[in-house]
């Protein structure tokens, strides 16, 4: 993220020079760097520990202050009993259906009919009852990329069942490109058609993140759960080299032939800059600030089965859970120790050097445990879910709104 975006309270506590050579780091891993001495050197900074401790302390004990929550990935699915054709001969019609965008909208979104992905690779001749996907549309902003909707239709031509499913990042939207794309499905299925899918809907994935500014993901290790779990793991894996760990997910990391229904909720702790610096995203020390980012995915075939789309401020708060060690005495921790912790932060190697590392940074009191404030956390979480439902509901009075605000 920009140092220019980010709110003034968080710009004055960012430390230009110490950025500078975090932004660093991010950069050599976008070739899968193995060299970890660069990361010990820094873990091993007194100073830069120091700092780093105080902007989580910062972030996390005054969210408020300092921390927007972000709604990321959103998927929800709309099933149809044999009777309802109304809904599919409304999107597939060719003078009114889904690919014709009204005058009005034309500047905003484009839409277009694309090829099957491989959602349909689980689906086998004999399950009749699951879906099977029969056409697929991109609904974009124009000047946005990464502002598409996904819609994937069910027609009950290849099995049993007739369904939508819808799949966005709403990160990626203004509140006006939302209604847009939303008043867009609204004009082609009518009032009755869209009402009635919006109040069927139901919740299969949903993402809640919030960025920490001027944090490195490198600092953050975590206190393991209780009980005996142990389902973690670090990406990338190569099998000829120890990678540094750039993505550490806890809990269970899905195969690549599973589909919603397989799919468990995790939570995900990573550098959000390294997504844009492997796509080729030029991005200049002294003009954008390293952050890492905690998300927590919640999917409703593993928590809340049956979640309503009108009921998504409900969701479930989980992202308080994520106990993380103050790494204000990061500096006192052997290099070997940090070399090992770069390449495997997994729960059971954090949970084999618990004691050891609780003696090293402090041999009376242990070590300081930091999360993000719960009650924020609840209240933001609420407001910004029903913001997003109200605008999904409405998407033609928000869209009036919006716009006379602007």
């Amino acid at each position: 993220m920009k140092i220019d975006n980010l709110k003034q309270s968080v710009q004055r506590l960012i430390t230009i020079s110490i950025n500078t050579t975090l932004v660093s780091l991010i950069s050599y891993l976008v070739g899968y760097g193995t060299d970890t001495a660069k990361f010990i050197i820094v873990l091993r900074n007194k100073r830069i520990c120091r700092y780093q401790s105080k902007l989580l302390r910062k972030y996390l004990c005054n969210p408020k202050k300092y921390l927007t929550l972000e709604v990321d990935k959103l998927d929800f699915t709309v099933s149809y009993n044999r009777k309802a054709k109304k809904v599919f001969r409304a999107i597939k019609c060719e003078s009114k259906g889904l690919l014709i965008v009204r005058p009005k909208l034309q500047h905003l979104i484009i839409v277009e009919g694309v090829r099957m992905d491989g959602i349909n690779k689980t689906c086998h001749k004999k399950q009749n009852n699951r879906p099977h996907f029969t056409h697929k549309y991109e609904v974009r902003v124009i000047g946005k990329p990464k502002a598409v909707l996904t819609i994937h239709v069910a027609d009950g031509s290849k099995s049993k069942y007739m369904g939508i499913r819808c799949s966005l990042n709403t990160n990626h939207f203004s509140k006006l490109e939302l209604a847009a794309v939303f008043s867009h499905i609204h004009n082609t299925t009518g009032t009755t058609e869209y009402n009635r899918m919006i109040a069927k809907a139901r919740v299969t994935r949903i993402d809640i993140a919030v960025n920490l500014p001027g944090v490195s993901s490198i600092f953050l290790w975590f206190l393991p759960p209780h009980g005996n779990s142990t389902r973690s793991t670090c990406l990338p894996q190569e099998d000829d080299c120890k990678c540094i760990c750039e993505t550490l997910y806890l809990g269970h990391l899905p195969k690549e032939d599973d589909d919603d229904r397989t799919r468990k909720s995790k939570y995900r702790i990573y550098c959000s800059h390294l997504n844009k610096l492997k796509n080729d995203c030029d991005l200049q020390a002294d003009e954008y600030v390293v952050a890492a980012r905690l998300e927590y995915e919640l999917n409703c075939w593993d928590n809340q089965r049956g979640l309503l789309l009108t009921n998504m401020q409900n969701v479930l708060v989980k992202l308080d859970k994520v106990q993380l060690i103050d790494p204000v005495g990061f500096y006192k921790i052997p290099a070997k120790w940090h070399k090992e912790l770069l390449v495997d932060k997994s729960i059971a190697n954090i949970r084999r050097r618990l004691w050891f590392i609780k003696h090293r940074l402090n041999q009376n009191n242990g070590f300081s445990v930091l999360s993000l404030d719960g009650d924020w956390l609840k209240q933001e979480q609420k407001r910004a879910l029903t913001i997003l439902k109200e605008i999904l509901v409405a998407p033609k009075s928000q869209s009036k709104e919006t716009t006379n605000e602007a």
